[in-house]
């Protein structure tokens, strides 16, 4: 077989206009904006939407917190390190520009325009301050810059733009993450492919797709190192909390599963977690989940790709509930996860 890196097709931006990506190929360029439209093929969030019931899945909209915005920048910051690209280029999460009541409009239209509308619009930026316009007019481009420069982006504020960097610097600093961002590996690559469930004795295939943060191929094994922001490092139990919660044995499973069909070489899924309300270099764990973890994580995985191979069937909404004739349900208060 084939190394993976031997395996992935490099996109260009000529290359993504009506772009479909194939099932059973590895992909490096493609915009995470693109990647996320590819709706036939399960993500690890759609996985963990079906393993609750169809209904769910059917009604499943993107939304976005606080802390996913986050995340996301967590996320860019760490491609930003890897890949050696600029930040405010690519990131799907930007900082609030600093505009405030003490940041002039023309000021702003000054340093924003050029990233909107191209870096020969300088001249016509100049012009524009320069002239005498009216201060509400400026402010009326600038809002609509402002608007331009957010498409499909997310604002958070300066402060965690701030906090996000201490995080990167603190996984360069400390002595096991900075050996794993001295690799050699792959950011973000999408791969696609089709998993085979069985039916009542009868194959069926969902197709599925997943897109590590990172991929370190060995010559005798593949690295997914993942990169998780957590509140407070200091305890085991703040760490199983987050991996029970966001079900990180599930996308442990998934991303076992598919990269697997792509290397005969065994696959190791790392949590990297980096403390982002004190960051330092001594706040960074690097976790593996036991056998039994990863375990029930792959039953979960595969239950929910029966849930939706069921689905493509017959096209029945399961609710996943066992209700009753009479619809009043009994249920057990059992404690899980203890921790």
């Amino acid at each position: 077989m084939k190394t993976i890196a031997e395996q992935i097709i490099h996109l260009k931006p000529e290359d993504l206009e009506d772009f479909v990506p194939e099932m059973g190929k590895i992909y490096s360029g493609l915009p995470n904006k693109q990647y996320h439209l590819v709706k036939d093929s399960a993500s690890s969030t759609t996985v963990k939407v079906l393993l609750i019931t169809i209904k769910h899945w059917l009604d499943m909209e993107s939304k976005s917190t606080d802390a996913m915005a986050f995340g996301t920048l967590f996320h860019d910051s760490m491609e930003a390190l890897r890949t050696g690209q600029d930040l405010t280029e690519f990131s799907r999460v930007i900082d609030s520009f600093g505009r405030s009541k003490k940041t002039d409009a023309a000021e702003f239209i000054l340093k924003y325009y050029p990233l909107v509308h191209g870096r020969e619009y300088e001249q016509d930026i100049e012009e524009m301050t320069a002239k005498k316009v009216s201060r509400e007019s400026l402010h009326v481009v600038a809002d609509e810059l402002e608007k331009k420069f957010l498409d499909g982006r997310q604002k958070v504020t300066t402060e965690d733009f701030e906090r996000s960097q201490k995080m990167v610097e603190a996984i360069r600093g400390n002595p096991v993450t900075k050996k794993l961002i001295g690799y050699h590996g792959d950011a973000e690559l999408s791969f696609f492919c089709e998993v085979e469930i069985e039916i009542g004795g009868e194959a069926h295939f969902v197709k599925v797709r997943v897109r590590p943060d990172d991929l370190i191929e060995f010559e005798d094994e593949v690295w997914i190192p993942d990169w998780k922001s957590i509140g407070d490092i200091a305890t085991d139990k703040n760490i199983k909390m987050a991996c029970w919660k966001w079900r990180y044995d599930i996308q442990a499973a998934m991303y076992f599963d598919v990269v697997s069909h792509f290397t005969a070489k065994p696959v190791k899924f790392r949590l990297v977690f980096a403390e982002s309300n004190m960051p330092a270099k001594e706040k960074i764990r690097v976790v593996e989940l036991s056998e039994h973890d990863m375990n029930e994580g792959w039953k979960d995985y595969r239950k929910a790709l029966k849930n939706k191979a069921l689905y493509l069937q017959d096209k029945t909404i399961w609710t996943g509930f066992n209700i009753p004739d009479n619809g009043i349900e009994t249920i057990s208060m059992r404690r899980e996860p203890s921790f």
